[in-house]
């Protein structure tokens, strides 16, 4: 998940690209980079949640 939150983050639009185009590009790429991190956040959510129990139920 980190690898391609990097990607999407270094990535760019089209050299000489129209300044629409570029707009739209980045405006994108924050979309999916917030996406990105929330699946990311709630992955590791789910995952501590996981070990918590884990160790109260004494497995």
């Amino acid at each position: 998940m980190a690898g391609a939150h990097t990607w999407i983050c270094e990535s760019s639009a089209l050299h000489g690209s129209e300044q629409r185009f570029e707009d739209g590009w980045s405006a994108g790429v924050r979309d999916v980079a917030s996406y990105l991190l929330r699946i990311a956040d709630t992955t590791a959510t789910a995952q501590r949640g996981r070990a918590a129990s884990s160790t109260f139920d004494g497995q």
